[in-house]
């Protein structure tokens, strides 16, 4: 019953390798066309996005339109504009920052479709021979998100058309592994064997925090993950929620909602508001253009200068300036109150993962929040430490370039750490004293067997090298036995007994064909940025299921 690793290389053989970053805040692509011989030059091959439907160039907003019926109509930048006539009309639903809801909210797999169109576009300008059955597709998802989020991102894809298209399934890249990725491959790390750094992956939504180590794998320089990842929802758009909870509290609940309806004037607000949290550098003020709905005095009899002076004696004499339509935020202020809170989190988890990790020599800031001038300094602080920080060159696109050279060659990534210990439902000889009585099952044969063991293929923190194998064989319980299910499962716990305990959850199930009066079945477990189960009896035929998260 030992596990048997088997040999995997990965790397693929179609003609061109496309990734899209759904960002909390902007989507962006990228592409490569993989030569038949050697690697990818990360620095030359790696095309970014051009154009999309809106006329726009690299990034693109995070904007989803549907109508009333919840069918998709627009993306993006598009997205917004269309929906400037919708919001005319008081129809169509309007969604930035989807990303976050993507696992607690029915949202369309459609999201994807327009941002793929756009993407194979500019690859058939490029080579107008490749079709869309020649790409490998990769999508990002962040690190921390549970399994049952990354399953939504897999069944948006199969909505949007890429699942099994040209016998490939889409494949999934953790968002720090492609940054870290992009900076090992273009020359930006100047790293020996065996060093090992931090990945600090700054998106809207998400934070991510990991040790990675750089070894010499089959692909050549690869990485090996050596701590989880931490992290949490304490991106750049908490940030944004502060500013706008500030000003809901200055002006009033009646005056916030019309703004919110008022579509040109709030989306204004939110571009001064993401300049403003990149460009801040702690000492200058900080000026946002306010739109007239937040002024109006339609919905009170307070006048907006009246709101204000409210607000700062009520908060200590904040020194707010209003000068219609204009409101300054002393720098102090701005700091302490909006954005510290943010980068204080950023600070004190990446600190954490130092003080468990001493033998870290360098930390990357991946991500668009990177560009923030005032996180930037908080982390050049750990250079006293001496851990040499790394900012790439265009850190908001580490991400998705890194994620084209994972779907080129997946043995780029030569070792991962489960996050969860995996296995399957199984029987075992009844042992009295030792097993419940409750799970005492009797054979046609009269065999007294124990039912609901759990039988771990992999353990919570194990070293799992990625594209490898683990194999079990086992036997059929009862003669002539049709079909044989073999349901799997996974727990946080690293010592789990039966599957029926608290904690463990079913996330998938494969069935097999029996032919034999008792036959052996072999169970597989494939390990990728999902887990792949097969089954396979004595004839050679084979069950697959991708399992499905259902957390």
């Amino acid at each position: 019953m030992d596990g048997l690793f088997v040999e995997y290389t990965g790397k693929t053989t179609a003609k061109c390798v496309a990734a899209i970053d759904f960002g909390t805040s902007g989507t962006s692509y990228a592409y490569a066309f993989p030569p038949r011989n050697g690697e990818l030059n990360a620095r030359t091959d790696v095309y970014t996005n051009g154009q999309w439907e809106d006329g726009s160039t690299g990034k693109t907003k995070t904007i989803l339109l549907l109508d009333d019926e919840n069918n998709f109509i627009a993306f993006g930048g598009h997205a917004e504009n269309k929906y400037k006539v919708l919001a005319v009309h008081k129809s169509g639903k309007y969604f930035r920052f989807f990303k976050m809801q993507l696992y607690t909210e029915k949202i369309t797999g459609n999201f994807m479709i327009k941002p793929l169109d756009a993407l194979l576009k500019q690859i058939q300008m490029e080579d107008r021979k490749v079709s869309s059955s020649d790409i490998k597709w990769v999508l990002t998802v962040p690190a921390i998100w549970n399994d049952a989020a990354k399953q939504i991102m897999s069944e948006a894809a199969e909505t949007a058309g890429l699942v099994n298209v040209g016998g490939n399934r889409v494949q999934l890249a953790l968002e720090p592994e492609a940054a870290s990725l992009w900076c090992l491959r273009n020359g930006e790390l100047n790293l020996e064997h065996g060093d090992r750094y931090v990945v600090l992956d700054c998106g809207g939504g998400t934070i991510d925090v990991t040790v990675h180590e750089k070894i010499a794998g089959m692909a050549g320089d690869s990485l090996k993950e050596m701590a989880l990842a931490k992290g949490g929802d304490w991106g750049s758009t908490t940030i944004d929620r502060r500013i706008l909870r500030m000003l809901k509290d200055i002006f009033g609940n009646r005056r916030y909602n019309a703004m919110t309806e008022d579509l040109h004037g709030y989306m204004n607000l939110q571009r001064d508001i993401e300049s403003a949290k990149i460009a801040f550098d702690s000492e200058t003020d900080v000026v946002l253009n306010l739109p007239d709905t937040l002024m109006s005095q339609t919905y009170t009899e307070v006048s907006p200068e009246e709101a204000v002076e409210k607000y700062q004696n009520a908060n200590g004499n904040v020194d707010l300036i209003f000068r219609k339509p204009n409101l300054l935020i002393p720098a102090t202020y701005f700091r302490d109150k909006l954005i510290w809170p943010t980068i204080q989190q950023i600070y004190t988890h990446t600190l954490a993962v130092l003080n468990r990790n001493p033998s870290v020599s360098r930390l990357i800031l991946a991500g668009n929040f990177a560009n923030s001038r005032i996180l930037r300094d908080e982390m050049m602080k750990f250079e006293s430490r001496g851990i040499k920080v790394v900012v790439p060159h265009l850190p908001g696109e580490t991400v998705v370039k890194g994620a084209v050279l994972f779907g080129a060659n997946p043995g780029l990534i030569s070792e991962r750490l489960s996050r969860f210990t995996y296995g399957i439902g199984t029987v075992v000889p009844f042992v009295t004293g030792k097993h419940p009585e409750s799970k005492l099952i009797i054979t046609s044969f009269g065999e007294r067997f124990c039912n609901g063991v759990f039988n771990t293929f992999i353990t919570e923190g194990e070293e799992c090298v990625l594209g490898h194998t683990v194999e079990k064989p086992f036997t059929t319980l009862e003669p002539y036995q049709h079909i044989v299910g073999v349901n799997i499962y996974k727990s946080r716990r690293k010592n789990v007994t039966y599957t029926e305990e608290a904690g463990v959850t079913n996330i998938g199930r494969v069935a097999i064909r029996i032919r034999k009066p008792f036959e052996s079945v072999k169970v597989i477990m494939l390990l990728t940025t999902e887990i792949v189960a097969k089954a396979i009896n004595e004839d050679g035929e084979e069950r697959e299921v991708t399992l499905k998260f259902n957390e």
